[in-house]
């Protein structure tokens, strides 16, 4: 068994697209610290603090599933924990996604802005206890899981709704990288969407199964997804830390 998966780790897989990945985002936190920290005389270390929780839930949630991907060629025992874990990337890549668009989406409104945080952390655990529950981890539960991660993602409907109703769609769209957010969710579901579904290979069996399957192209979105949403808080961080981002303005 030791040996297979010796045999496995030399061989390029999408694991070797998670790690790289997750590379990709270390990167964009150390990038982030020295070029962008340093440009603003009022950004602190709690900016540095809202971008490494999405950055790093974003590197744990590739590195998550780089180790389940790599146990499947182990024992049963070992590739059912890993699949656990994986399935935690994934709610902690979620909820910590939510982190800096919250604490940038309500700057100048420190309640909404905890009673936001609080919430979705609650929301989280409570999806983390479901999808965790060895019931789910059966094949025929894909749906459910699938419904459940999009359920979590779906919460931000109700913050944005609010922030479209103080401060407009132009503002959210110009000021706030919207676009981004919207770019991100989008690519979200339709992962999770061909995932659950199992599009293309459910069409043509046997012909996806190296490259080019659901679960590929899953992953894929996923971190075009959290580049997007890199992109969001980004101009976000840009609109509240140079003059036209003064709180009352």
């Amino acid at each position: 068994m030791v040996r297979l998966c010796s045999v496995y780790l030399r061989v390029p897989t999408q694991r070797d697209c998670h790690l790289w990945g997750a590379l990709l985002f270390v990167v964009l936190l150390a990038t982030f610290q020295s070029k962008y920290v340093g440009a603003y005389e009022t950004a602190t270390w709690i900016d540095t603090c809202a971008f490494a929780v999405f950055l790093l839930s974003a590197v744990f949630c590739l590195i998550a599933s780089a180790a389940f991907h790599t146990s499947t060629c182990h024992s049963e025992r070992v590739s059912a924990k890993c699949h656990v874990l994986d399935y935690t990337g994934i709610v902690v890549l979620t909820v910590g996604s939510f982190v800096p668009c919250i604490f940038y989406g309500f700057y100048c409104e420190p309640l909404s802005q905890a009673l936001y945080l609080i919430a979705i952390a609650l929301v989280g655990i409570g999806a983390a206890y479901i999808v965790l529950d060895p019931e789910y981890a059966k094949p025929t539960h894909r749906g459910a899981r699938t419904g459940v991660f999009i359920g979590l993602g779906l919460c931000a409907v109700i913050p944005v709704t609010q922030l479209v109703i103080t401060h407009g769609a132009s503002k959210l769209l110009s000021e706030m990288g919207f676009g981004w957010l919207l770019t991100s969710g989008a690519l979200y579901i339709a992962g999770a969407l061909i995932y659950a579904t199992r599009i293309p290979e459910r069409t043509a069996p046997g012909k996806f199964d190296c490259l080019f399957a659901s679960h590929q192209i899953f992953h894929i979105c996923v971190v075009l997804a959290a580049l997007a949403h890199w992109f969001c808080v980004l101009t976000a961080f840009d609109h509240w830390h140079s003059d036209p981002g003064v709180c009352g303005s």
